[in-house]
C-alpha cells in the first residue's frame, strides 16, 4: 500500500484522550436524543470558550455539519456566496442543495479561497433586492481557513459579515481546520466567530482528534431552536449522543483542541521553511496553518516515493502542484525524514 506524504489530517488517528472520555461516559444508563448529563455540560463548556452563551449540536461527520449550519439560515429559494473551491461546492456531494432543501450555491472567484470585498459587493449590488421570480440572496459562506491554505483576519470577516447582514444575509462559517486558523492568529475563538459576525459554525473536531463528532456552533436561540428541529428531521442526532458531546470535550477541555492545532501548524512551518530553501523544490503560497502548498522537481519526487513519502497532488493550485497537511499525530521524526529527501543524494550514492 502506498505510504502517502502527509495526505491529510483526516488520516490521523483519534486523540488519546478523546477515547479515554468515551471509556469514560460508557457506564450506566444515560437519557437519549441529548437529555444526557454530558451534552448539557458540553453547551456550558463551549459557552465558556466562546465568551457567549453557545448552542451546541454534535453531528457525525463535516459535510452534516456544514448542512445543518447553512440549513438553519438558508431558505430552500435561497442563494448561498461562497468561494469556488469551497468544499461545500467540490467536496460534499450536494449535501447543502439537498439537506436546505433546493437553496443554490453561488461559486466567487476568490485568491486561495477568500471572498474579496469588491466581488462580494458587485454581486450583493445585482442581485438585492430581487424580485419574486429569482432566488433570494440569503447567506455568504467563509471557509476558515480557506482550502488553499489561508486566513481571515477577524477584522477581514467582520467587513465581509457586515456587508452580509446589511443586505440581509446570514452568515456561516466552515470551520473544518478551525483550531488551526485560531492557533496561527494567536485570537480568542470568540473575535474569529460570533464577535465577527458568524452567526452559524462548523467547528471541526474530526481532523484534531475526534473519531466520529463534529460541532455545529451558533448564538443566537432563534437559529438554535430551528437547528434543533433539522437535526432530528436529517436523522442527525444520535440516541447515544453522550458519545458525541465526550469527544468535544475532551478536546475542549484544558485547551486539548488548541494543543493539537499548534503541533499541526508548527510542523507544516518546519517543512516550508525547508522547502524554500530547496533548488530542486518550490512554495507556493506562504504557510500559514497546517498545510504546505508546493512543487518538486522529478528528481525530489522519486527520492520521496522511494522512500514510502509520496506527496498528494493538489491542482487548485496548478498542474504538478502538491499539497502537504500536518497533524498532532504526526511525529517530529517523520517530519526530518521527508525534510532530509529534500536534499540531493551526496555524489557516488543511490538512493
Amino acid at each position: 500500500m502506498t505510504r502517502y506524504a502527509f495526505p491529510s489530517d483526516n488520516w490521523a488517528p483519534a486523540d488519546p484522550a478523546v477515547l479515554e472520555a468515551i471509556s469514560a461516559v460508557d457506564e450506566g444508563f444515560e437519557k437519549p436524543y441529548g437529555q444526557d448529563a454530558p451534552s448539557a455540560k458540553l453547551q456550558d463548556m463551549f459557552s465558556d470558550l466562546f465568551e457567549k452563551k453557545s448552542f451546541v449540536f454534535p453531528v457525525p461527520t463535516g459535510t452534516a455539519a456544514n448542512a445543518l449550519a447553512l440549513a438553519s439560515i438558508t431558505p430552500g429559494y435561497g442563494e448561498i456566496y461562497c468561494h469556488a473551491y469551497s468544499h461545500i461546492v467540490t467536496a460534499e456531494a450536494g449535501a447543502i442543495e439537498f439537506y436546505t432543501g433546493g437553496a443554490r450555491l453561488v461559486p466567487l472567484a476568490a485568491d486561495r479561497g477568500r471572498i474579496d470585498v469588491v466581488a462580494l459587493r458587485e454581486i450583493l449590488a445585482k442581485k438585492v433586492p430581487r424580485g419574486i421570480n429569482a432566488m433570494q440572496p440569503a447567506t455568504l459562506s467563509l471557509t476558515v481557513p480557506t482550502e488553499n491554505g489561508a486566513l481571515y483576519r477577524p477584522e477581514e470577516i467582520a467587513e465581509l459579515a457586515s456587508i452580509a447582514h446589511g443586505a440581509g444575509l446570514m452568515v456561516h462559517a466552515d470551520g473544518a481546520r478551525f483550531a488551526n486558523a485560531v492557533a496561527a492568529l494567536g485570537c480568542s475563538p470568540a473575535d474569529l466567530s460570533h464577535r465577527a459576525g458568524i452567526d452559524t459554525l462548523a467547528f471541526g473536531c474530526m481532523k484534531n482528534g475526534a473519531i466520529g463528532a463534529e460541532a455545529v456552533v451558533t448564538f443566537d436561540p432563534v437559529i438554535a431552536g430551528r437547528m434543533a428541529v433539522l437535526q432530528k428531521r436529517a436523522g442527525l442526532l444520535s440516541s447515544k449522543q453522550r458519545y458525541f458531546s465526550a469527544q468535544l470535550m475532551a478536546l475542549v477541555q484544558d485547551g486539548r483542541w488548541l494543543e493539537n492545532a499548534l503541533l499541526g501548524n508548527a510542523r507544516a512551518d518546519r517543512i516550508g521553511a525547508a522547502i524554500a530553501g530547496k533548488p530542486d523544490c518550490q512554495l507556493l503560497v506562504p504557510v500559514e496553518t497546517n498545510q504546505v502548498f508546493c512543487k518538486f522537481a522529478p528528481s525530489v519526487v522519486s527520492r520521496l516515493k522511494e522512500a514510502g513519502f509520496e506527496p498528494s497532488r493538489w491542482s487548485a493550485l496548478g498542474p504538478d502542484s502538491y499539497r502537504l497537511v500536518l497533524s498532532f499525530a504526526d511525529s517530529d521524526t517523520r517530519v526530518q525524514q521527508f525534510i532530509d529527501l529534500l536534499n540531493p543524494a551526496p555524489a557516488g550514492r543511490n538512493m
